[in-house]
């Protein structure tokens, strides 16, 4: 049988259908401790598909393949855990020892009343109990696994199961048995999985794509539903997305929701907002000048050092005459990660080059000669992630335009061709705010090379733009 490890590399380097392996070993221990935690199999199935879409988001932050089953485990709890806070009914889940759930009034009765005493059954019994049986149970996981997952001695899974059989008699036992094996996830929840992984792998061109099939109205309600939503991840993707959604009928609400998202509790979905609102928006300079910057630089002393760093990071490349002076001081200052204060470093600078263009140099901080060697590096870089970052940031230092013309847009030009998708799609769309000063010929030239149909039109767009800027000058 493929280890835990080898599935993990596999998934690694192969994406939602390499990971679809590892959600078929998975799935069901998965939904067994959700089921044991939370007493509801519609509840349980619900938390199994978002811990599994979260869990292959977060596969690189595993430091040991082995504890893969472990780690799944732990995701699940605290998800369940969450579930439960928002419910507020922890008490009546865990001290009452009535089985939860609504119900479907289209049921079956008969499979209602037997799953509800089978609930009633395994509530009988401790935590601990509960989740070693439902997984032992569940899909024929050995003694072994179950302890694997469970971080516990064997002997101890075996205590427990001994136990529970003690507490349930033999014909509830073999009805415990029945009625979870049919009631573990089917092949649809993986097929879910696999779908809700690769839409949030796609490219954004294509996602875009289809929302505006489903009409303006229809799609911004589907964002302003997905920005409510209780899961940090499905809430960070409406973040990517919505800034990308040309909707000017819209454009006060996509401004709220970003608003909001800025003071979201979870950082990725403040870290994606501030992107969204600075790069993504397409509302006038003047407008994020005014309601946005002034938010991003409140988040320079956020709690997250990530949130810092992305703050000082997206406010340095373009918008750094407009932070005030004494906040960047005091933000680097403040600041007590080094990675950070590096990024601070570079952000007053910035505003000290934007502001006060005769100021000494701040110690540590790059100017804009020094951090153009830095970035023409990191086009050259094996990372396409460093790359595709390295595309904004040229276009947003702080240069005389006229060298900017010369200097920097060929080079962005040139990342047409570059190897990733994902880099020539951002140099693609980067480009179309210099749309004048872009060569059509190149741009015409990489239109005929690309293969992506995404990437293809965004290099389109680019092209008319570029060719009617070009006209009308």
């Amino acid at each position: 049988m493929t280890s835990d490890a080898e599935l993990f590399a596999d998934a690694i380097a192969g994406g939602p259908e390499a990971f679809a392996l590892i959600v078929d070993r998975y799935q069901d221990a998965v939904f067994g401790v959700a089921l044991a935690r939370l007493r509801d199999f519609h509840r349980a199935e619900d938390v199994a598909q978002q811990v599994l879409v979260e869990a292959f988001e977060r596969l690189g932050t595993l430091r040991d393949p082995s504890r893969l089953g472990a780690w799944l485990r732990s995701i699940t709890i605290h998800h369940c855990i969450d579930h439960l806070r928002r419910r507020r009914d922890v008490t009546r889940i865990e001290d009452n020892m009535h089985p939860g759930g609504e119900g479907d009034p289209g049921e079956d009765l008969q499979r209602r009343e037997l799953r509800e005493a089978v609930l009633a059954a395994i509530a009988r019994l401790s935590k601990a109990q509960r989740e070693t049986t439902t997984l032992f149970y569940i899909n024929g996981y050995s003694i072994a696994e179950v302890a694997g997952m469970q971080e516990v001695p064997v002997g101890t899974v075996k205590r427990r199961l001994h136990d529970a059989r003690e507490k349930l008699k033999e014909e509830m036992l073999v009805m415990v048995e029945d009625v979870l094996k049919s009631e573990a996830p089917q092949d649809d929840l993986a097929q879910r999985v696999f779908e809700a992984l690769s839409q949030r792998n796609g490219d954004e061109h294509e996602i875009m794509v289809g929302l505006r099939r489903l009409g303006a109205e229809s799609a911004i309600g589907g964002f302003l539903k997905a920005a409510e939503s209780p899961w940090p991840a499905t809430r960070k993707h409406a973040v990517d997305l919505v800034g990308l959604f040309e909707a000017p009928e819209h454009r006060e609400k996509i401004v709220d929701l970003l608003k909001r998202a800025m003071r979201d509790p979870s950082q990725m979905v403040r870290a994606g907002a501030m992107r969204a609102a600075l790069e993504r928006l397409g509302c006038s300079d003047e407008r994020k000048r005014t309601e946005f910057v002034p938010l991003v630089v409140e988040l320079l002393f956020d709690p997250a050092k990530a949130v810092r760093l992305r703050a000082a990071w997206h406010l340095q490349r373009r918008w750094a005459a407009d932070v005030p002076m004494d906040k960047a001081a005091r933000a680097l200052l403040e600041e007590p990660n080094r990675a950070v204060r590096k990024v601070k470093e570079d952000l007053l600078q910035a505003v000290l080059d934007a502001q006060a263009p005769h100021a000494e140099p701040v110690i540590g901080a790059g100017r804009p000669d020094e951090r153009l060697t830095k970035l023409r590096q990191e086009l050259k870089s094996p990372s396409n992630s460093v790359r595709a970052d390295a595309v904004p940031g040229l276009l947003y230092l702080p240069v005389d335009p006229q060298r900017k013309r010369r200097e920097v847009v060929p080079l962005v030009v040139g990342m047409l061709k570059d190897r990733s998708r994902r880099v020539r799609w951002r140099a693609a769309y980067e480009l179309c705010a210099w749309a004048a000063d872009v060569p059509t010929g190149a741009v015409e030239k990489a239109c005929r090379a690309e293969e992506h149909a995404g990437t293809r039109q965004m290099m389109e767009r680019l092209l008319r733009k570029a060719t009617q800027a070009q006209q009308t000058g």
